[in-house]
Order: C-alpha cells, then sequence, then structure tokens
C-alpha cells in the first residue's frame, strides 16, 4: 500500500500530474531580441487539469492571437517580426477549477542596437553573426571590433556603424544621408565605401586594399557627406596601384591636433 502509494506520487510529480491549485514550476524568462525577430517566452505549470492560460502586456493588455501573435491562450508566447512597441512586461495567469495563479513579470526588450559576433560565417546577412541574433536594418546601431565580415550584398547604413577593428569585404558599403560611420581604430576595407551622410575617423589606420587592378575600391565622399577627420592617422593602400583611392564631392574636415592624416 505505501510503497505503491509512493510510487503513483512520484509518477506524477514526473509527469506534471500535480492536483491542486496550478503552480507555475518554470516562470516565463526575460528576453532581448532583435527588432524582426521572434520572441519566445514558455512557461510551464502543473495543478488539476484541465489548466487555461492566458497572457497579459504590460499587466492589463490581455492578449489575443494575430498575425504576429500566437500562443496568447498556452504556456508558450510568440511574437513575431518583434517591434519596438512590443517591448514591455508581459505575464501568464494560469487557472483551474481550483483557482488562479500569475507567472513573475517576464520583462521583453526589442532593440537595433546590434554587436557583431561572427559565430558561424563571415556573412553580414546571417542573423546568428549578430548578438542579440538579427539581420541589421538600414537604422540600426551597429558595433564591430574584429573579425572579417563579408558584405554578399550592397549595404545602405542610415543608422550609425561603430567600427574599431577588423575587416570588411564584398559589395559595396554606402553611409546613407541619415548614417553615421565612427571610425576609432585600425580597420582595413574591402569594399568600395561612398558617404553621404557622416564619417568621423576618431582614430587608427584606415587600409583598402586592392586585390588587382581591376577590383579597386575607392572611398568616396559623395555630394551632401561629411567626412571629419580627428586624427593623425593614414589612410592607405596595401598593393601599389596608383587609382583614385580618395574622391572628394563633398566637405572634408580636419580637426585633430595639427598632425597630418
Amino acid at each position: 500500500g505505501g510503497s505503491a502509494n509512493l510510487t503513483a506520487y512520484l509518477d506524477n510529480r514526473l509527469t506534471g500530474d500535480i492536483r491542486g491549485a496550478p503552480v507555475i514550476a518554470s516562470q516565463p524568462p526575460s528576453e532581448q531580441v532583435a527588432a524582426g525577430t521572434t520572441a519566445v517566452l514558455p512557461a510551464v505549470a502543473l495543478g488539476t487539469q484541465p489548466l487555461y492560460y492566458q497572457w497579459y502586456f504590460n499587466q492589463t493588455n490581455k492578449l489575443t492571437d494575430n498575425l504576429r501573435i500566437t500562443g496568447s491562450q498556452s504556456n508558450i508566447l510568440a511574437i513575431a517580426n518583434a517591434q519596438l512597441s512590443d517591448a514591455g512586461v508581459y505575464t501568464l495567469l494560469v487557472t483551474n477549477s481550483a483557482g488562479p495563479v500569475l507567472s513573475s513579470n517576464a520583462v521583453l526588450s526589442v532593440t537595433t542596437n546590434l554587436t557583431w559576433v561572427g559565430i558561424v560565417s563571415g556573412d553580414w546577412f546571417n542573423p546568428t553573426n549578430w548578438s542579440p541574433m538579427g539581420v541589421p536594418g538600414p537604422g540600426y546601431t551597429l558595433n564591430i571590433t574584429g573579425g572579417n565580415i563579408n558584405l554578399t550584398a550592397p549595404v545602405t547604413l542610415n543608422g550609425q556603424l561603430n567600427w574599431s577593428g577588423g575587416t570588411i569585404t564584398g559589395s559595396p558599403l554606402t553611409v546613407g544621408s541619415g548614417g553615421v560611420l565612427n571610425i576609432s581604430g585600425y580597420v582595413a576595407l574591402g569594399a568600395a565605401l561612398t558617404n553621404a551622410g557622416t564619417v568621423n575617423w576618431l582614430s587608427g589606420n584606415l587600409e583598402v586594399y586592392n586585390q588587382n587592378a581591376a577590383t579597386l575600391y575607392p572611398v568616396v565622399n559623395a555630394a551632401g557627406g561629411l567626412f571629419n577627420i580627428r586624427c593623425d592617422y593614414s589612410l592607405y593602400q596595401n598593393w601599389g596601384y596608383t587609382n583614385t583611392l580618395f574622391e572628394n564631392d563633398g566637405l572634408v574636415e580636419k580637426l585633430a591636433n595639427g598632425g597630418t592624416t
């Protein structure tokens, strides 16, 4: 009798068949995701079946499923194509015949600030190479401190790129009229760079390398662009071709300590 009851109790514990008011055994975690990706908030509840679930946003907004939200009446909430407006506090209410229980707060942060980690490859467009995971949008703030980054398609920046190390190669990189590129370390460029916004060259040599005479990568400061030199470092080519390296159709300023760039 006693051993059989203990076995049944343990079986119920292992299978989640626990009788009584609901208990949240695993609280939904807080999470940070990149804008445009999917946020997933899981929870585990135990208690007398059936259990009923309802997710809330910012305490009082009762969620329902739609084109982006699924699982609003389940233990796993998913928000596709996360937007900045989705950031906030999420809670799960679980009820059964014995009563309700409310989860702890899960704080969802949605960011457009990504840092290059290059986990699986050098592909700019692979979301796993950025933290948090996501593909950069044109208005994002991006941080690159090292690594070999390959632009498999042209990229236009209308946000901010903070570049302090590493190499960017491949398709053309354009700083749009609303974009800012901050260079603050030794970096290497194996792609054409066109600036129609603002480049702040704060420190470090900028190396433009051309593999052969047919693939030259100029730096072009386009009309309306500001190329702001705030250092006494060098822009140079690591191959001996004499083709145009820097073309200025905008404004170049030198705001360093009077040294030579």
